[in-house]
């Protein structure tokens, strides 16, 4: 007997739904309840149900169809063997840091500097100590914990070009709201990159000419270069309008250099490293190669170019756990935890296979982001590859790899989701944003993101096509759970903090949330005011029973006064969830592109006025 389409949906929402993601009276936002993730808990004895909505911004939304409902509270979500251990940077003497500047050093700095003064802008003059400095301090405590390819512990600011010098600086002092000194810092180390390179041009030319052999760079020079090129382009991506076209073009030069450099494994690293130094050099080059594919997809989820390197081209084995990446000696790093070795194709390979990582053997936190980032990659390229919706079997592949790396991330040791807590980190959030970001991208139009960061407004008006189904719903049900983290924290409160815990991953991912709810409430309307909310199934009910207790926690509940009958209810709905986004992105923000996206979700509120 054929099963009824509209129960199958009952079903599955009853397995893929924690009672925590369901509105409850007067406890939707219980603060006595524990805070989306503390110390890790023995595993349950029996489901338990949590009255709550404080949990829903705990934990990702279980999507698993699986046959057995108890299965679902099954879980244990304690650390993997690759838990990070605090370091004692902070606690480092000044004269020890690797930031540190001697006299010496940075009078040989301010000489090389001077020599490229008749390229150098006009306003742009020799920074002091201090401020070099404090910028390298920042960059090397806070900023490079974002994509960290840089070894901190055995940097030394006096070894370094000055190019790469200056940039760490910029990108340090852009995240302690210098914007004005960060940008010119930033434009003499994009001043020298370029006069090096015209340079090293010139010499060529004249080597040719003059049948003189050409001394090649050497291996640490030419990871330095790259290095270097990698600070300009995160620079550049995420600021000022006008600096992006730069971050653009600097972008296929790096893929050029990474190409040239190469993206697999060298022979001797086949063996297994037993010497501190030479395990750092191996760990950096790869962990510099990861960050220009990094940013080249990161690219295409921002503004829809193509990816400039391929997943099928990184031949390169995972990232380490932290631990023995942050060790400050030989000593630490030999106890520390190792991860089993895992090339990044075998795991791709493997998540969409459906077989996720066994907690025993798992993977590091770097490796779960470089990950998520492939399999957003390839939701791209199988999109275009269609040329137009792609067809539900893979859809239905592509969540099965996603599902395959949620509980591989569940098993990482930063699965923790609120922002406040001690052990959020930055891989743990943006990979969860990525994750999102994957289910919206399987499912709706990309092309809107992009073109309203272009500025362009036509796109606006436009309706994309979004099906009534459980593939859509299960994206819905992450944008909304997006929603859901700056409201139970304060939307005020996030649009003046989240400075600490705010990537360009966020950014786009709470652009293409706010898009995807409002599209999603539109169709919600549409069906009310033509077949009444009778027609609304079960599983569209719950989601609007979510989103509905979300913005009863927020200054816009008066709207839910409207009866459910009422379409212009659901319009009210969409409209408040794009000014709940634009409020969460007023104030300062270190990256600029944020007040692109501010401006973004005005202009759609604007045009959807009931």
């Amino acid at each position: 007997m054929p099963c009824d389409p509209d129960e199958l949906y009952v079903n599955d929402f009853d397995i893929f739904w924690d009672r925590a993601f369901m509105p409850q009276p007067d406890a939707i936002f219980g603060l006595d309840l524990p805070f989306f993730g503390g110390e890790p808990q023995p595993a349950p004895q029996a489901a338990t149900k949590v009255t709550s909505l404080s949990q829903f911004s705990s934990s990702l939304p279980s999507l698993d169809l699986v046959e057995e409902v108890g299965d679902v509270h099954q879980r244990d979500r304690s650390e993997d063997t690759g838990n990070q251990c605090q370091t004692s940077q902070d606690n480092e003497h000044t004269d020890s840091a690797p930031w540190s500047i001697s006299s010496a050093t940075f009078e040989k700095l301010c000489e090389e500097i001077r020599g490229y003064a008749s390229v150098l802008p006009s306003e742009c003059q020799i920074p002091t100590n201090n401020d070099l400095s404090r910028g390298l301090e920042t960059y090397l405590k806070c900023t490079q914990k974002y994509i960290p390819f840089i070894h901190v512990a055995t940097f030394l600011a006096e070894e370094q070009d000055a190019e790469l010098s200056l940039v760490m600086a910029a990108l340090g002092l852009l995240y302690r709201f210098e914007h004005k000194r960060a940008y010119k810092l930033y434009f003499m180390a994009r001043a020298i990159w370029t006069e090096k390179a015209r340079r090293a041009h010139l010499q060529i030319a004249s080597d040719v000419v003059c049948d003189r052999d050409h001394m090649a760079q050497s291996k640490p020079v030419k990871l330095r270069k790259i290095q270097t090129l990698i600070l300009l382009v995160i620079f550049a991506s995420w600021g000022n309008k006008r600096v992006r076209p730069d971050a653009l073009s600097m972008a296929g030069e790096l893929a050029m250099l990474v190409r040239e450099y190469g993206m697999s494994e060298i022979e001797e690293e086949d063996t297994q490293l037993e010497d501190w130094p030479t395990w750092i050099a191996s760990e950096e080059r790869r962990r510099t190669i990861f960050a220009a594919y990094i940013l080249s997809s990161l690219h295409n989820a921002t503004f829809g170019i193509p990816p400039l390197i391929l997943n099928h081209e990184i031949e390169l084995r995972l990232p380490d756990y932290s631990q023995p990446w942050t060790s400050e000696n030989a000593l630490q790093w030999k106890i520390a935890p190792r991860q089993t070795r895992r090339s990044f194709q075998e795991a791709l390979r493997s998540l969409f296979e459906g077989n996720g990582f066994p907690r025993e053997a798992g993977v590091s936190s770097f490796s779960c982001y470089l990950l998520i980032i492939g399999l957003l990659q390839q939701v791209y390229l199988d999109r275009h590859s269609s040329s137009g919706s792609q067809p539900p079997a893979s859809v239905e592949t592509f969540e099965m790899a996603l599902r395959a790396w949620q509980v591989s991330w569940e098993g990482t040791d930063e699965p923790i989701l609120d922002p406040l807590s001690s052990k959020a980190s930055a891989f743990g959030l943006s990979s969860a944003a990525l994750l999102r970001l994957a289910y919206i991208r399987l499912n709706f139009n990309r092309g809107t993101c992009r073109r309203l960061l272009q500025g362009d407004p036509t796109i606006v008006n436009r309706s994309p096509v979004l099906d009534r189904s459980l593939h859509v719903e299960r994206a819905v049900l992450h944008a909304a759970h997006a929603l859901s983290v700056p409201v139970r924290l304060g939307v005020s409160y996030m649009a003046n903090t989240k400075t600490s815990i705010w990537s360009i991953e966020h950014s786009i991912c709470s652009l293409e949330s706010a898009l995807l709810l409002k599209a999603w409430l539109g169709v919600i309307s549409t069906v009310v005011q033509t077949s009444g909310a009778v027609a609304l199934r079960t599983s569209e009910k719950r989601l609007l029973g979510i989103v509905t207790s979300i913005i009863k926690e927020t200054d816009y509940a008066e709207i839910l006064q409207l009866p459910d009958e009422d379409a212009s209810r659901y319009q009210h709905m969409a409209i408040t969830v794009i000014k709940l986004w634009s409020c969460v992105f007023q104030g300062i923000h270190v990256l600029e592109i944020d007040d692109d996206v501010r401006c973004c979700l005005r202009l759609v509120a604007e045009s959807i006025q009931p």
